[in-house]
């Protein structure tokens, strides 16, 4: 399906597009302990904590020979999770520098740290990366890779998505990284060829920059869509005109004028208080990669008409003892009708897992209400939509 959605200018909801960031070079050879085995399970966007150390117990980890020199330092370690989410027979995957006792100041650690099962689901292991000290500014992008450099130094045939944890040194560069979760095997190897590619704003800490820990999600497959800032001029209409391209979001250079032809062409639909014949409009725009040919049709995705109320679910609250004392949240997936009801859902997870609380989402789901899916400004059936719900404990 073409996909266009114009924030502010147009009104519609953005669709979510995953943008490809990726890093790296070889890491230096981690002293001992090591890890060994496949990667962790998937946590491309890293673990959830139910509890971790305290800023000053964090600290006070810091190894005593670097603190005293004030050398910053970074760790990645992968751990067991047991039934409760505690973390077990810890190994370094990288420190950085090494030889300092970073790895091993981590994995000393690793005890006072408790996955949120709630959000992260059962798992065996996970793996992350921390620094020495807690900056007082965190890093932030400068450069993310674009659809050029990936495809300049991605093996043919790459694909996956992986999750690397890395240095960013104090002049911004990314560097040392290990692969803390990878979707498909090579994913995390194809990932680190980016790294020269990356920069970003080093951390601070009292004033200067010092090297710090990062984690990168690396979407090695092309995403089916990516988020493109432009500057537009109003004309009558009101529609758009003389559009520019101000951020490709990963196309390729060549490509800006055709996708500023498209966003001209598309449908502006209803009032738009937010535009004034005569003056630019400066928005952003999902497109779909690679881009089409033809002329854009206009989505506008579906939305809330009326929200669910914590009375209205506890109809379809499992009935379970278990289920009530705990509570859960469910993930479900429907089509939209033109008139805004769902229909055909399906359960895509349950936490916790068995206690029900999927199906009764599903059977919620009959009383919502949306605003429809609209194509060219017009309702339309079809729409598909992914509704998270959360069932407060009971008891």
């Amino acid at each position: 399906m073409r996909v266009a959605s114009l924030v502010g200018a147009v009104s519609a909801a953005v669709l979510a597009a995953a943008a490809a960031e990726a890093q790296p070079s070889p890491a230096n050879p981690p002293a001992t302990p090591t890890a060994s085995g496949p990667p962790a399970p998937l946590y491309l966007r890293g673990p959830s904590w139910a509890e971790k150390p305290s800023k000053a117990e964090f600290m006070a980890a810091w190894p005593a020979d670097a603190a005293k020199a004030g050398l910053p330092g970074v760790a990645s370690i992968r751990c067991g999770a047991d039934s409760a989410g505690r973390l077990h027979d810890c190994a370094m995957l990288q420190e950085d520098p090494p030889g300092h006792g970073f790895g091993a100041a981590l994995i000393a650690l690793a005890p006072r740290y408790r996955l949120d099962l709630a959000k992260t689901g059962p798992v065996d292991q996970v793996a992350f990366a921390l620094s020495w000290p807690v900056p007082d500014q965190a890093s932030s992008w400068d450069h993310r890779p674009t659809a050029e450099d990936a495809q300049a130094v991605l093996p043919a045939g790459a694909k996956g998505s992986a999750l690397l944890g890395c240095t960013v040194t104090p002049t911004g560069a990314v560097e040392h990284c290990a692969t803390l979760a990878e979707t498909v095997a090579g994913a995390g190897d194809a990932a680190m060829r980016l790294a020269p590619r990356i920069t970003m704003t080093p951390a601070l800490y009292q004033g200067r920059a010092v090297a710090s820990a990062v984690q990168i999600p690396v979407n090695i497959t092309p995403p089916p869509f990516v988020r493109v800032a432009f500057q537009c001029h109003v004309a009558a209409g009101p529609r758009l005109e003389r559009c520019q391209i101000v951020d490709g979001g990963g196309l390729a250079a060549e490509t800006w004028p055709h996708a500023a032809a498209l966003i001209e062409a598309a449908p502006l639909c209803g009032p738009q208080p937010d535009l004034v014949v005569g003056q630019d409009v400066k928005s952003t725009v999902t497109l779909p990669s690679p881009l089409p040919s033809e002329a854009l049709h206009l989505i506008v995705q579906p939305d809330w008409l009326e929200r669910p109320t914590a009375e209205a679910l506890m109809k379809y609250y499992p009935e379970s003892d278990a289920a009530r004392a705990t509570g859960g949240t469910a993930v479900i997936n429907c089509l939209l009708t033109k008139a805004g009801r769902v229909s055909s859902c399906t359960v895509e997870s349950e936490t916790p897992p068995g206690l029900g609380f999927g199906q009764a989402a599903v059977k919620a789901a009959t009383e919502f209400r949306f605003k429809p899916m609209l194509k060219d400004c017009q309702p339309v059936d079809g729409g598909k939509i992914r509704i998270p719900l959360t069932f407060p404990a009971a008891n």
